[in-house]
């Protein structure tokens, strides 16, 4: 469909909505007068059945004559207010159609706008948590070289023992490189972060389950409880196997 026709289609979509809108104002107008009438006496007859009480056989029949007239009035009430309720029924089906007319266009450009501002974020967030990783490795290679060229000093000092325990001892723990703020600052933007589970090497996480019943339903096709877990434990979460990711979306107040 061309800008053209579209346009022409949501402009034909205002006028039924309008002609609608106007037909169902004509209608009501046509019976405003029983239906006030109608409106004026329905309070007395709720009165007169909540005090009534059937004693004899007359106030039986009595009763069921005030059954009768009610029943009437309200076969004529949904006489009156039928074509007003088809009416606006489909005013308001048209009226509905107009603002997705109007409104879904914008909607759409908002949504890709959205999600190529959250496709740079991403973007973004990997080459930092990249770098943050290279980091790592350098600190560790650069411990390792200092521990290399430590025990090659001590064993240069005729130390060989003390050498051999500098290199098999323990690794320490890497180093902590604080981790940048990976979200691009903008005013009025904010994100929102959301975790979810992924299955990357089945073999090894149902290996996992097997030594584990406890947690055999997992296995199951369970990814809601999956995406649970790692929306509670978040980088903590650790089940060979799987893999915690990490999605952040943006939204833009207005």
């Amino acid at each position: 469909m061309t800008d053209g026709t579209a346009l022409e289609t949501g402009k034909q979509k205002i006028k039924v909505a309008m002609a609608l809108a106007h037909d169902y104002d004509e209608a009501t107008a046509e019976v405003a007068d029983e239906q006030d009438a109608l409106a004026a006496e329905a309070p007395s007859w709720a009165i007169c059945a909540k005090d009534f009480r059937v004693v004899c056989e007359f106030s039986f029949d009595e009763a069921a004559e005030m059954r009768r007239q009610l029943k009437d009035r309200i076969a004529r009430v949904n006489t009156l207010c039928e074509k007003g309720v088809t009416l606006a029924h489909q005013a308001h089906k048209a009226a509905c159609a107009v603002r997705a007319f109007l409104r879904d266009p914008y909607i759409a450009a908002e949504k890709i706008l959205g999600e190529e501002m959250d496709r740079h974020e991403d973007e973004q967030r990997r080459k930092q948590e990249d770098e943050h990783r290279r980091l790592e490795a350098d600190a560790r290679k650069r411990e390792a070289d200092r521990r290399k060229a430590a025990a090659e000093d001590l064993r240069a000092q005729g130390q060989t023992e003390a050498a051999k325990e500098l290199i098999e001892a323990p690794t320490p723990p890497p180093l902590v490189i604080p981790q940048p703020k990976t979200a691009v600052e903008s005013e009025g933007v904010s994100y929102r972060t959301t975790w979810s589970a992924r299955v990357v090497d089945k073999p090894k996480f149902f290996a996992f389950l097997g030594q584990n019943p406890a947690l055999q339903h997992l296995g199951d096709g369970n990814t809601k409880e999956l995406n649970r877990m790692a929306t509670s434990q978040k980088q903590a979460m650790n089940i060979p196997g799987v893999e915690a990711v990490v999605r952040r979306s943006s939204n833009v107040r207005r």
